[in-house]
């Protein structure tokens, strides 16, 4: 039945798992009693698939798992093993240091490739609050022979569903005051690698998500038809849970009394909650979905994001200044889209929004180095459910401005026959400041160690070393330094070579197929202006100097220049921006182009040497 032989050789091609059947079964019977059965065969085809062999199965307070069975193939389709109940792993979650959580794993001990699994399982949701979610496919190296879900409910418990990038539009029946919903895909070859610099919103995956307007979560029913409803089930479930104890209100009150402005107010709270308490990610209760009191975070001085999040809008509430809690999908990343007419949870984040009169500050209550109102690429720039008493709205976290993200460099190039002085002056802030900030936290070796490898240079020793972090917002660091450098200055008879280039260049470029098929996405907004300033020795005047050239396209440009001050000094600037978005296959081409121009080798001097 499962002989590899039997895939067509087309699911082949750039595979490196095949689905060959999956069907998933999510029956509804109740707000608090969702019956979930899943049987999958998947075949190996190497060593890059063995992770999809191995099966996890949550088994806590919200799902039970109530039956798992297991079976191995060999390339020709024959039975190897079966699971044994005695070989399924136990263990709680690895990324809480206090979770109620549970799981159960299995995988088989097998490498002989190609080989297939084949699961069959059985478990129970206790509750409707986040409902499966119909993703077959794993990455971009999977095919599919054939895999379908079936959706059961009650009448009287209607769900909502979208589909993603399946051809097939699911048939929907009644019958008996139940509703069958069903789907498939069929014969789904895999795409291979995704293009570079690909937008992850482009990449055509069949999914299914669901929910139900009316649900349950332990106890506590909400209703999420709206955004509106939504958010406010939050609220009230965390409603209540912001009070300090007499110490802590004293406290606050001491601290802030005297602030001349509410902005003031607020970075002095947020920088005393850095300060005194610490993030442990911590799953307990209503599904990790309810914080803890704020009296309980001040006493033991750590909590996960929720109830940071919450500890800190009680400080702000005794200072007189409200905060609202808002939920995201958080990650390194854009995060996942919220959709505004299908309400459903798919958050995993919470942080804090503080409206002033005169600004608006958003609040990362995990970060002990964070600024106050910066957010990181962890969780800016995406929709959030903001809660308020009135329910949940949508809003959009901010995204920093191109001249947010800015690196300024500024060099002096002082050249004598013996060796060339460097002195270097940076300026990095938004993006910049996140990428080199941990170097202010490192010890000398360490600092040492990173600024062997910074700079272009064939060889080179640092002479002074300064660094300060200003956590302003934007957040910059500033860095200065002195370094003896050598390799940058040739001689051949009375002439000269002087390679200025030594700052190194962020942008790489792109390979450049021919035939890009997908938009390309550049993530950020950003502009770097570097200056230098080159002292050649006094015996050599300058014959001959780099062309300046420039670019300009929609998604970027770029600018260098040379001046001459007089017969020993030059005088280079270069500028180089990038606008975020996302742009057409088309314009790829342009793209390699203007990188090409950013990566020119074109950085040398030429001296004669003065009679």
């Amino acid at each position: 039945m499962y002989a590899v032989s039997a895939i067509p050789d087309s699911l082949l091609i750039n595979a490196n798992i095949v689905i060959r059947n999956e069907h998933l079964t999510v029956n509804i019977v109740s707000l608090s009693n969702v019956k979930v059965t899943e049987s999958y065969a998947i075949t190996i085809l190497n060593e890059k698939g063995d992770a999809q062999a191995n099966l996890v199965m949550r088994d806590d307070n919200t799902m039970s798992t109530s039956s798992i069975k297991g079976r191995i193939y060999d390339r020709d389709g024959k039975f190897v093993a079966k699971l044994k109940k005695k070989d399924i792993e136990e263990f709680g979650s690895r990324y809480s240091f206090i979770s109620d959580d549970r799981y159960k794993s299995f995988r088989f001990k097998y490498s002989v490739y190609p080989y297939t699994v084949e699961y069959e399982t059985e478990s129970i949701l206790h509750h409707t609050f986040k409902l499966p979610e119909w993703s077959v496919v794993s990455g971009r190296n999977c095919s599919v022979v054939s895999a379908g879900i079936e959706i059961i409910h009650p009448i009287d418990i209607p769900v909502r569903y979208r589909t993603f990038n399946i051809p097939n539009a699911p048939k929907v029946s009644t019958e008996s005051g139940t509703t069958n919903i069903s789907t498939f895909i069929s014969r789904l070859p895999a795409t291979g690698a995704a293009e570079e610099m690909e937008d992850e919103g482009m990449y055509p995956k069949p999914n299914l998500i669901m929910a139900v307007d009316d649900f349950e979560l332990h106890g506590h029913v909400g209703n999420m038809s709206t955004w509106k409803g939504f958010g406010q089930f939050f609220y009230k479930l965390n409603e209540g849970r912001d009070n300090l104890s007499p110490e802590k209100k004293r406290y606050v009150h001491n601290l802030t009394d005297s602030c001349q402005t509410p902005r003031k107010k607020v970075e002095l709270l947020y920088t005393y909650l850095q300060k005194s308490t610490r993030y442990l990610s911590i799953q307990l209760g209503i599904g990790g979905w309810q914080t803890a009191e704020a009296t309980k975070v001040s006493d033991i001085g750590y909590g996960d994001c929720k109830a940071l999040t919450n500890y800190m809008k009680a400080l702000l509430k005794e200072a007189g200044i409200s905060g609202f809690q808002a939920l995201v999908y958080a990650g390194n990343d854009k995060g996942k889209s919220l959709f505004p007419d299908f309400p459903y949870n798919q958050f995993n984040h919470v942080i804090l929004y503080v409206p002033l009169s005169q600004d608006t500050i958003w609040l990362e209550c995990t970060n002990d180095k964070l600024p106050p109102g910066y957010l990181s690429a962890f969780t800016r720039g995406r929709n959030a459910l903001l809660l308020q008493p009135d329910g949940g709205h949508l809003v959009m976290t901010p995204r920093n401005s191109t001249h947010t993200n800015c690196l300024q460099r500024n060099v002096v190039l002082t050249v004598s026959s013996k060796e060339t002085k460097c002195t270097i002056t940076e300026r990095r802030q938004g993006v910049w400041w996140e990428q080199e900030h941990a170097l202010c936290y490192k010890n000398k070796s360490e600092k040492e160690d990173f600024l062997a490898g910074k700079y272009n240079i064939p060889s080179y020793s640092v002479l002074n070393y300064h660094l300060s972090n200003n956590l302003s917002n934007p957040p910059e660091i500033l860095e200065s330094l002195t370094i003896s450098a050598s390799g940058l200055f040739k001689k051949s008879g009375n002439r000269a070579i002087l390679k200025h280039g030594i700052l190194r260049n962020y942008t790489q470029t792109p390979s450049g197929a021919s035939d890009r098929q997908t938009p390309f996405r550049i993530k950020e907004s950003y502009i770097i202006l570097d200056t230098i300033i080159i002292k050649t020795p006094s015996q050599y005047t300058i014959v001959q100097q780099p062309t300046s050239r420039k670019a300009s396209f929609p998604f970027g440009s770029y600018e260098y220049t040379t001046n001459v001050i007089n017969d020993t000094t030059l005088k280079v600037t270069r500028k180089i921006t990038r606008k975020t978005g996302v742009f057409s296959a088309a314009s790829f081409h342009d793209y390699i182009k203007l990188c090409s121009m950013e990566n020119s080798e074109d950085n040398n001097i030429e001296l004669t040497e003065m009679e």
